[in-house]
């Protein structure tokens, strides 16, 4: 006979001497989370300790532990917390990997060409850290970008991201020197001399484009100090 979910909870883990912690002896999946098979399913060590020794574990709620230690299961260290859950739940627990030193949940799927990683949600391709802000917090507001306090893109963990406007992701960007301009743009045909030397021209504007193989547009941006605006200045 089968013996009860709460008996295999407690037979399963160790008391932590210090903490209180119940720490889980049995399985633990890629995320640091304890597992335990239950009727047929593989679960989440510390949900099934919630249910046996809690209850049920009401639609958009996740259990999250008060002590910080995914093994533990102790009911006393665990809490029900409202989530948002987006389409892309069912199986994101299982395409991060948690980085032990820096805390980041490093994204192992899909990645785009910024680092990015992403993962498809109804046909459609999404950013993995901003569906993770979906499902650990809340829907995302029109005009908000999901930012990384970490500077990592692959970075999917809820506690390393924040919500910014259009601004605060230029200024973050700048900031941490992730803002290209000039020759680092992606593109970019031309060189801070070949710039230098487009300002210090005589002549019009289109025969200098010509020189340089730029419209006669680009150059009158760059003379007007509408492109290239980060670069120091000079007396010509």
């Amino acid at each position: 006979m089968a013996k009860p979910l709460a008996e295999r909870i407690s037979n399963g883990s160790e008391l932590g001497p210090e903490s209180g912690c119940w720490i889980w002896r049995k399985a633990i999946m890629r995320t640091g989370y304890g597992a335990i098979n239950h009727a047929g399913q593989t679960k989440y060590a510390h949900r099934a300790a919630y249910e046996a020794f809690i209850g049920p574990i009401p639609r958009n709620h996740e259990v999250r532990h008060l002590c910080g230690q995914r093994r533990c299961v102790n009911p006393g260290h665990l809490h029900l917390f409202r989530v948002y859950r987006g389409p892309a739940e069912c199986d994101f627990d299982e395409r991060y990997m948690a980085e032990p030193n820096s805390g980041c949940w490093l994204w192992i799927g899909a990645v785009n060409p910024a680092g990015y990683g992403i993962i498809a949600v109804a046909g459609s391709a999404r950013l993995a850290h901003r569906i993770s802000w979906e499902i650990h917090r809340s829907e995302i507001p029109d005009g908000k970008h999901v930012c990384h306090k970490c500077d990592v893109p692959c970075c999917v963990n809820p506690d390393h991201l924040f919500l910014g406007t259009d601004a605060d992701n230029m200024a973050d960007k700048t900031n941490k020197g992730r803002q290209h301009w000039g020759e680092r743009t992606p593109g970019s045909t031309l060189k801070e001399a070949d710039v230098h030397a487009i300002r210090a021209s005589a002549g019009t504007h289109k025969s200098i484009g010509a020189r340089f193989d730029v419209t006669q547009g680009h150059v009158t941006n760059i003379k007007n100090r509408k492109v290239w605006r980060n670069l120091q200045q000079k007396e010509y």
